[in-house]
């Protein structure tokens, strides 16, 4: 399995999460989308998502959350950081 098909992988997996818990459809996401005011998610929301996170072995506390205002931020940002197998 190379980088990119690893990269969709956990993108897909970030997305199935996120559109679980928030009560969506994945393909109603768009990348352009920011977690507050698009998908309408409190910190405490944002908080709950980051921990379901880690349950499936995706490490996201090391993403800058200062630089991620969309959904496509918050991937790049957790590509940038998974280790390379």
């Amino acid at each position: 399995m190379n980088n990119m098909d690893i990269s969709n992988e956990i993108n897909e997996k970030v997305l199935d999460l996120l559109a679980e818990q928030i009560g969506v459809e994945k393909e109603d996401i768009l990348p352009e989308y920011t977690f507050s005011d698009d998908l309408h998610m409190s910190p405490a929301n944002f908080t709950e998502f980051i921990e379901s996170l880690n349950k499936i072995q995706i490490d996201a506390s090391k993403i800058d959350m200062t630089e991620v205002e969309t959904i496509e931020d918050f991937l790049e940002q957790l590509e940038a950081i998974q280790p390379i197998e």
